[in-house]
């Protein structure tokens, strides 16, 4: 009978070993477990940050892009408001208005003209009288 507790013993302590080392082998494989899952959300973590970059520096691109856009037009537009500024303008001469009493003396001046300097060209389309071959360039208003 002494034999029998020392097997029984024994086998108690073997089991009792097995059941350690399983479950020391079980805590090992769950650290691994722990330790890829670890890798895994770093690996993650490392994705979710060039994602969020990317988009961050998709979002100030574009936004750059707009800006230099509108910074362009503005630009643009401000160079043609100012434009007329560096250029002169032709000056433009406002005539009065004409009414008939200034064409009346208009004409009768033309004909006295006429009367009393015969060697005078007459006033017809802003051209001197062929034979003479003075140039004479009368204002708008007196050419007929």
């Amino acid at each position: 009978m002494s034999t029998l507790i020392l097997v029984i013993a024994l086998l108690i302590v073997l089991v009792f070993g097995v059941v350690s080392a399983m479950s020391a082998y079980a805590s090992a494989r769950q650290a691994d477990a722990v330790i890829e899952t670890a890798r895994v959300a770093q690996v993650n973590a490392v994705g979710n940050l060039i994602t969020i970059l990317a988009l961050i520096f998709a979002i100030v691109l574009l936004v750059a892009l707009i800006v230099a856009a509108l910074w362009w037009m503005s630009q643009k537009n401000r160079s043609r408001a100012y434009a007329g500024y560096n250029q002169r303008a032709p000056v433009q001469v406002q005539t009065p208005p004409v009414d008939i009493n200034m064409l009346m003396q208009l004409e009768m001046l033309r004909t006295l003209r006429s009367f009393h300097q015969p060697t005078q060209p007459l006033l017809t389309d802003g051209n001197a009288d062929e034979a003479q071959g003075e140039q004479v360039d009368f204002p708008q208003w007196l050419r007929r």
